[in-house]
C-alpha cells in the first residue's frame, strides 16, 4: 500500500481517533484527524483524500449533517461511517446521504481493513 493514501478521520473523540489512526498507519495509510465536522468539511475545501472515516455522533455538527454538505456539494469523497448507533434507520439515513459503508462500534479492525482495501485498493484484494 501507498502511504499517498490519505484518509481523513473524522472523530471527537480522542481515544478511537488515535485507534483509528494507528491502525491506518499500520495498514501504509496516512491519516488526518479531525474533532470537528465544521473543520473536515472545510479542509476538504483544500485537500484531497482518498476515504473518509466519520463518527455521526459529534457536538456541534453531526455526522448526518457532515454527509448533507457532502452531498450538497457533490463532493465523491468515499466515506465509511463508524458509529455506537445500531438502529436501521440510523444506518440507512448514512447511506442515504452518501456514505458508502457503515461499522458499528466496537468494529473489528480485520472488517476495517478489508473494507478499506476493497475501496482504496481493489486490485490487490
Amino acid at each position: 500500500m501507498s502511504t499517498s493514501k490519505r484518509v481523513m478521520v473524522v472523530e471527537d473523540s480522542d481515544f478511537n481517533q488515535i485507534i483509528a489512526e494507528s491502525f491506518l498507519k499500520a495498514w501504509g495509510y496516512t491519516p488526518v484527524g479531525f474533532q470537528r465536522a465544521a473543520d473536515a468539511l472545510d479542509e476538504l475545501k483544500k485537500e484531497k483524500y482518498e476515504l473518509i472515516l466519520l463518527d455521526l455522533m459529534m457536538p456541534e455538527m453531526d455526522g448526518f449533517e457532515f454527509l448533507a454538505h457532502m452531498q450538497k456539494r457533490k463532493d465523491k469523497t468515499p466515506v465509511i461511517v463508524i458509529s455506537a448507533l445500531t438502529e436501521l434507520e440510523h444506518v440507512n439515513k448514512a447511506l442515504g446521504l452518501g456514505a458508502v459503508d457503515y461499522i458499528t462500534k466496537p468494529y473489528d479492525s480485520n472488517a476495517l481493513k478489508g473494507k478499506i482495501a476493497k475501496l482504496l485498493n481493489p486490485e490487490g484484494i
